[in-house]
Formats: structure tokens, sequence, C-alpha cells
């Protein structure tokens, strides 16, 4: 090599019409002996060269800068071009890039959202973050995820540098690990300039150009077990039923201890009573239709002859109570 390049290529990102970009690059002679260096222009009007020499001869260790300049025009479209630096027996091709504003989709938070433990028919929700990191406005949709997932908003826009709370509802149906890829799609939100609006649309329709689609993936993940409420003896068996306290004096007294455990990844609200069937079905039911389980223990009524002890109280996550 006789010459070197630097940078080997140029590349504007975030263009948009009327306003100049540039950068300069510099041509280095690295060979032995003196050369002649020659510059292409790009084949493109909107590619431009400043303060360049058309021949220029280089001794060795010597370099020379030029400035290359991009201006767009109003068709709102990307570009693409090359500079050519040519000496007596070498050609070097320098590719020139000019993008316009891209949008950018990210997930706060990481690629992965995880549940952790959830209970089986026990709905949960979460939110999840997207954030437009990229240049220019976009339009985002949820294309792909499972039956078993519910997400909304499932479309949107963003302005550049904000972000959006989705709220992600999972109704687990299986037992065991669940994993579910999310996809989704989004592209620039399209945005007509007051003064060349009409003009850029022309240039699109007369290009036959759409705008790209971009996609971005997440992972749900989560854990589903059983819930379970037991009643257990001591040495953790469970609770016969009917209870038999064998045959008593009148006026004895008896205790006995059982284990209240709650084998679930959830806190738990208990409330205790000892009464005739009829008596507890009325309880339950009137629980069902408050959805207070504190406000029915505290309504309970101890009996004369059976009292349950604590009557009511909270059981944490994978805990138990004597």
């Amino acid at each position: 090599m006789q010459v070197q390049v630097f940078p080997p290529e140029v590349t504007f990102r975030a263009v948009t019409p009327g306003v100049v970009h540039s950068t300069v690059i510099a041509i280095k002679n690295v060979d032995t002996r003196a050369r002649i260096i020659k510059v292409s222009h790009p084949t493109t009007s909107v590619f431009k060269l400043n303060g360049y020499q058309p021949s220029l001869k280089l001794a060795p260790g010597l370099e020379t800068a030029l400035e290359v300049a991009f201006q767009a025009d109003a068709s709102g479209r990307d570009y693409e071009d090359e500079l050519h630096v040519v000496t007596e027996t070498e050609t070097l091709a320098v590719p020139l890039r000019a993008y316009r504003p891209m949008p950018k989709l990210v997930v706060r938070g990481g690629p992965r959202v995880d549940l952790g433990t959830v209970v089986r028919d026990a709905p949960v929700s979460r939110e999840v973050v997207l954030h437009n990191d990229g240049e220019t406005p976009l339009r985002f949709t949820f294309k792909d995820f499972s039956d078993e997932l519910d997400i909304e908003p499932k479309e949107g826009e963003l302005e550049v540098g904000r972000s959006a709370e989705l709220r992600v509802r999972y109704a687990a149906e299986s037992l065991g690990v669940f994993s579910s890829q999310v996809e989704v799609e989004y592209s620039r939100r399209p945005e007509e300039d007051e003064a060349g609006g009409e003009a850029a649309e022309q240039g699109k329709k007369e290009d036959g150009e759409e705008e790209p689609t971009f996609r971005t993936k997440f992972q749900i993940a989560a854990s589903v077990v059983n819930h379970q409420i037991e009643l257990l003896t001591p040495r953790r068996k469970p609770l016969a039923s009917p209870l038999e306290l064998g045959t008593k004096y009148f006026g004895d007294a008896v205790t006995m201890r059982c284990l209240l455990v709650n084998n679930g990844p959830n806190a738990v609200k208990f409330a205790a009573h000892v009464g005739t069937v009829q008596e507890v079905s009325t309880y339950l039911n009137e629980q069902e239709q408050a959805n207070d389980i504190g406000a029915l223990g505290a309504k309970l009524k101890p009996q004369s002859i059976f009292v349950m002890e604590p009557r009511r109280g909270t059981i944490p996550a994978y805990s138990e109570i004597d």
C-alpha cells in the first residue's frame, strides 16, 4: 500500500434536508518515494469535496487533508456514494454514506423480564418500559406473544428520548417453567416538514421506497407453582377429619396443637372459626361477597365449648404458624 486514507469511510447520521454535514479525511503517503495523488469527485450532487487539489505530489511521510461535505435533498432517503484516491499504481475507494434519522426501541431492564415465582390461575402483572433511544419519533406494535400474556397498550408512538410504560399480564395455565418471546415491530413516524413536506412526500413516491421496519425482542419468564394451605399435625401429617378428641369428663380441658402451613409464594390472611356446618358456610359466603378475610375474622364469635387460637392473622410465603 502506497497511501493511507483516514477515516477509511465516511458516514453521516441523522441527516436532515437543508443542514450541511462535514468531516475531514487525511491522505498520507506511506511509501518510500514521492507519489502523485489524485482524488475523484463523488458522482452524486449531495456529496461535495472542499479544499483539495485535483493533483498533488506528496513526499514520503507527508499527508494532505480535504473536507467531505453533505447536504440532503428533499427526498428523505438514505444516500451512498464513494470517492477514489488514485496514485500511479493503485486506486483506493472511500465509501460515503448518509443516513436519515433512525428510531431505536429498547426495553429498559434488559432483554429478559422475570416474573419470579407465580401461582397457577392467579394472574400477575408487571410493568415493562419501552424507550426511544433513537434519533426520530417512532411507532411501535406488538406482533407476536403467547396467548397466556396480555399486553396493554399493544401499539403506540414515542418521541425521541421518551419512554412508555406497558402493563404485561400473565395468567399461568400450567405448572413448571414459563418462557415466551415477545416481538415488537417499530418504524419511523412519518412527519412532513412545514416548508418541504410535499416535496419530501413526492420524493418518496418517486423512489418507491417504504419506511423500513425494525424489530426488537424480549423474553418473559416465570416459575409456575400451586398454592396450597394445609392443616397438619405437629408431626407434619394431615390432620384427620373428623377430628377425634376421645372420651373426656365434664369440665376437662383438652388442647390440641396443629400447624397451619402456607405452601405458596404469596402471603395469605386467615380467619378461624368453630361452629356448625351451617354457621361456617354462612360466614364463608359473607367472606366471598365482602372479599375481606380480616373483617370476617373480627366478626366471628368464639363458641362456648371450642376455641381456636390465633383466630386470625397473616402467614408469610412458605411459612407456618402453630
